[in-house]
């Protein structure tokens, strides 16, 4: 166990995995700079994120005595050491995490459904894995964990959006990952496809009606080509931030993507989140609808400021 303070204030913004920063980790009551964090906790939080493929939510992992009794947290919770975190992830029930945090071998492992669902890991010197539904505990030898299977001989599992840069014809989409393979069809230059995989030069894509393998040569990273271009527009200011962090939350990729497009002009930046979620879902930035921002900006730190300020800067608004 190795469990370390960091300041709130000037290391908020540290990443501490490829996902995670120490804000994540803070307490919720608000009034501490100290954040206590195990480094084996966030080795199983990282785990699980890449296990899931989603973007994971910390409710709560580094909680001081008064928050920790407010919430009605145990008098030993290992909350108060920093060596516990309750989570949830996008589009993933409780028994999918559970079975990821099992997967990572988390020693402390409690799975929540009911009346909250959400799951609990720990760092306890023992193994305790149980499920509470609605109070009701039971404990178990399993999730449900099995093996996940290897991907296909020479092949990297990836998610990631890639537009179609081709010079002038559209881009062939193939039955194989070769030039041989049969083509299934074209995706037309400039067209935004989903890659989920990649064998040597070539990506598995789809733009949802149709699959198969293009070439990597034609294909470039729709995200960080947005990010260089809200850069250039000063809507951003740490393209370094924001590609590490566009992994974090469902959707956040394509918004990127949406603002780049817009004609954007110098302005002040929105008064309010909700105000500036209008503007961008009117001028068609955001999909879905402006309710999951204003649930869900909070789970990616400055977030409402690069909204507020791209709403600032939508032309004639």
């Amino acid at each position: 166990m190795a469990v370390k303070t960091y300041n709130l204030r000037t290391q908020g913004d540290l990443r501490i995995s490829p996902n995670f920063t120490v804000w994540e980790f803070r307490c919720r009551c608000g009034r501490h700079d100290d954040v206590r964090i195990d480094s084996r906790l966030v080795d199983f939080l990282q785990g699980v994120r890449d296990a899931l493929g989603v973007p994971v939510t910390i409710n709560s992992a580094h909680r001081c005595a008064a928050h920790n009794r407010a919430v009605g947290g145990a008098s030993n919770s290992f909350h108060l050491q920093g060596r516990a975190a309750d989570f949830t992830a996008a589009g993933r029930t409780p028994e999918a995490m559970a079975i990821a945090a099992e997967g990572v071998r988390a020693p402390g492992i409690i799975r929540y459904t009911g009346r909250r669902n959400f799951v609990h890991i720990d760092t306890r010197p023992g193994r305790y894995w149980a499920t509470d539904h609605s109070g009701t505990i039971r404990t178990v030898s399993t999730f449900g964990w099995r093996p996940p299977a290897p991907p296909p001989h020479g092949q990297e599992i990836i998610q990631t959006l890639y537009r179609v840069t081709t010079q002038r014809d559209p881009l062939n989409v193939r039955a194989t990952p070769n030039g041989s393979g049969r083509v299934l069809g074209q995706f037309p230059r400039g067209s935004l496809v989903t890659a989920d995989r990649r064998s040597g030069d070539w990506l598995h894509v789809t733009d949802g009606r149709l699959t198969g393998w293009a070439s990597a040569l034609h294909l470039t990273d729709a995200v960080v080509q947005a990010i260089d271009r809200l850069v250039s527009q000063r809507v951003i200011d740490s393209p370094h931030y924001w590609r590490e962090r566009y992994r974090d939350l469902d959707h956040l990729d394509r918004l990127l993507i949406n603002l780049s497009v817009l004609t954007l002009t110098p302005g002040i930046s929105a008064a309010s989140l909700e105000e500036a979620i209008r503007i961008l879902v009117g001028a068609g930035a955001m999909d879905p609808p402006g309710a999951y921002w204003i649930t869900n900006h909070g789970q990616v730190r400055h977030l409402d400021t690069l909204i507020k300020r791209a709403a600032g800067m939508v032309a004639g608004r």
